[in-house]
């Protein structure tokens, strides 16, 4: 009798809870990451368009320093070393995929929304000037003032590397995050217990230090210069190899964005940018238009949120000026120019702004040494 009341009572218990049903997607971040990232593509192109059509696509200028022949000779081996790193990862990582699947391929997709993302590469000069490749690179100065809303002045000038700043938008962003995912997959075997918080903080520990290294050793190759710098958080401040230690955290937390849409996917194999993407009755062409354009749109946002935000607000507080050769200032400030270099004494300058000259009798000697 018991045992009848306690079927009974589980029947009815069954009957009043609530059914599971599988979860359908209500929101579909696909679509958002997608639209931004047709907003960055076309402010790519409309960039890109400008310049190549404008006075500015022009080698940037010297200035009157000589370039050491050391110097020179690191830059040419450099821009080859970039190149032949691009198509080797562009083989392994794109077409070799693509060959296999018969389709083009996550990673692919990835290289290709790195690529889209060059245009952004001058944004840590955007309100101030801070950051210069040296101008023996091979170049045809840059899309600065095609950028909307720019404002430092005379960017025209900066001297983007075409084949080494090109060739490392291919790959500079899938090196690292390829990295990134196999040592999580290591720390993992190696210490099982360890939770996803303690993997994750060690890899941004491991991110920032090579950050450190690799920019450290370019720096004193003079491949290029953080020619303005906040002195508290900066080492060796005051130096022409001056060194933002910030600059290593949030390229860390730019890396980790990017390491973490690769590493966690759903067991559809899609990234967090792709959620919704299963809800789309939409040809496979489409879909895989769509996606692509998702990942740029977070690439995108990653880029913008993780680093050039925090490095254009730390850009705002730079207070150290080093002298510099003219080849790592290209006549953007200095000596021959309508500019000062910015310093302590002069105001951070807008492209519409009254102007400060070099030769202003209220600079110190200090402030015009450039």
């Amino acid at each position: 009798m018991s045992a009848t009341y306690s079927s009974v009572a589980s029947k009815k218990k069954a009957a009043s809870a609530r059914p599971v049903v599988a979860a359908t997607p209500t929101s579909k971040p696909v679509y958002l990451f997608a639209l931004w990232g047709v907003i960055t593509m076309l402010v790519g192109l409309y960039a890109w368009g400008g310049w190549l059509g404008s006075a500015d696509f022009r080698p940037a200028p010297m200035g009157a320093d000589p370039l050491p022949e050391r110097v020179w000779w690191t830059l040419r081996i450099i821009e080859v070393l970039a190149i032949t790193m691009a198509f080797i990862l562009v083989w392994k990582f794109m077409i070799k995929p693509w060959r296999r699947e018969g389709h083009i391929t996550w990673d692919g997709m990835f290289m290709i929304s790195g690529f889209l993302l060059w245009w952004t590469d001058p944004i840590d000069n955007y309100f101030n000037f801070t950051f210069m490749y040296n101008s023996g690179f091979f170049n045809m100065a840059s899309w600065t003032q095609f950028i909307p809303g720019w404002e430092a002045p005379n960017q025209r000038n900066f001297p983007e590397p075409l084949f080494f700043v090109g060739g490392l938008y291919i790959w500079w962003f899938i090196a690292p995050v390829a990295m990134g995912c196999w040592g999580l997959n290591q720390l993992k075997a190696r210490f099982p217990n360890a939770s996803t918080m303690t993997r994750l903080g060690v890899l941004f520990l491991a991110f920032a230090l090579f950050d450190f290294v690799v920019e450290n050793i370019f720096q004193q190759l003079e491949v290029f210069a953080y020619v303005g710098a906040y002195a508290p958080l900066t080492v060796w401040a005051g130096t022409k190899h001056q060194y933002p230690l910030y600059n290593s955290f949030i390229m860390a937390l730019f890396f980790m964005g990017m390491t973490s849409l690769r590493y966690f996917k759903d067991d559809k194999g899609q990234s967090f940018a792709e959620r919704g993407m299963d809800a789309i009755k939409a040809s496979t062409a489409t879909k895989t238009v769509l996606r692509q354009f998702a990942l740029l749109g977070f690439l995108s946002a990653n880029i913008m949120v993780m680093y050039y935000m925090p490095y254009c607000l730390f850009s705002m507080k730079a207070d150290s000026f080093p002298k510099y050769p003219s080849y790592l200032l290209a006549e953007i400030c200095g000596k021959g120019t309508p500019y000062a270099c910015p310093s302590k004494e002069v105001p951070i300058p807008r492209r519409e702004s009254l102007v400060i000259p070099p030769t202003d009798a209220r600079l110190s000697p200090e402030a015009t040494r450039n």
